[in-house]
This record gives C-alpha cells, structure tokens and sequence, in this order.
C-alpha cells in the first residue's frame, strides 16, 4: 500500500472504480484503477490470498506478464 500511495500521489491521481474479478482459477483479484496528471495511468492487481509470489493465472484473459509489460503503453 505504500508504494500504491506514492506513486497515486506523485501523479496526483484520482482513484477509479475499484473491480472484483473472480477468474477461472477460482481465485479472486481485485483491481484498482487510477487516473493521474498527464493521463498518467496506474493500475494495481490484488489476488487476495494469493501470497507473496508471482500469480500464473489470468485477468481478463490476460496473464501477468502481459498486464506488467503493458504499463509502459
């Protein structure tokens, strides 16, 4: 949450609707999207008790590596 702060307030972001999403796994993610200055966009994935560890599922067909590799778009 720390890093969620920093970086939502060094882009003086506005939170966006916060989504659930239960995928095909079972397991549980929770999404937050944020809108910051120069349509800055930060988003943060949450699989909730998924521990600390890389999570191989999917979001929205999407794996993690493709939802990490398209922050820089």
């Amino acid at each position: 949450s720390n890093v969620l702060n920093y970086w939502t307030t060094y882009n003086n972001a506005i939170p966006d609707a916060t989504e659930t999403v239960v995928n095909s796994n079972g397991q549980t993610v929770e999404r937050s999207s944020y809108l910051g200055t120069n349509n800055t966009k930060i988003e943060h994935y949450k699989v909730l008790g998924g521990g600390h560890v890389w999570f191989s599922g999917t979001y929205n067909g999407s794996t993690t590596s493709a939802l990490v590799s398209n922050i820089q778009s």
